[in-house]
């Protein structure tokens, strides 16, 4: 038995969701921003799964997606997904929010309403070089010839990817 609820975040293919599932962690709830193949997993596993699409909170591209600036711009749009989550969240008594490929930077309200939850990230790549947000940093790892690249498992802070680190894997490139 387990002294957390776990709810892992997704955007896409689900892949790091899948590995979760396959070594038995016990995940209560899967939240995606989007409806993705990932969700499938959730599916076939018998975990229960919402979908907050942030079109139909009205954050669209022109809102800024997360691709803007460390320090994006907090639309009304954007503070409205993020309570939903938040909500959410505290709704299915979450403890533990592993971020896994969910394409999202979560903004202060977001911290201020989950304060005292442990929040994770996947970041794909080796921190604290190369913060941001994912595609990005893949590219300028490999736009800087690095030899050696990774994944940085980390503890989510208003900070963008300064968290404490919790694991890194490292490959060649």
């Amino acid at each position: 038995m387990t002294n957390f609820k776990l709810c892992v975040a997704i955007s896409g293919s689900g892949t790091l969701l899948q590995r979760m599932i396959t070594k038995g962690l016990d995940i209560s709830l899967v939240v995606a921003d989007r409806h993705c193949e990932g969700l499938a997993f959730a599916e076939t596993a018998f975990i229960p799964a919402i979908v907050l699409n942030r079109a139909e909170f009205g954050w669209t591209p022109e809102h800024g997606w997360d691709d803007d600036p460390i320090h994006q711009i907090i639309s009304p749009e954007r503070t409205a997904f993020t309570l939903a989550l938040a909500g959410a969240l505290v709704q299915h008594d979450i403890t533990l929010f592993a971020m896994a490929g969910f394409d999202v930077i979560l903004p202060e309200q977001f911290f201020q309403t989950m304060r005292g939850r442990l929040i994770t990230n996947s970041h794909p790549a080796l921190l604290p070089t190369f913060k941001g947000p994912g595609h990005a940093v893949v590219d300028a790892a490999l736009a800087a010839g690095v030899k050696y690249t990774g994944t940085t498992i980390h503890v989510a802070n208003l900070d963008l990817d300064s968290g404490p680190i919790i694991d890194q894997g490292v490959v060649r490139v």
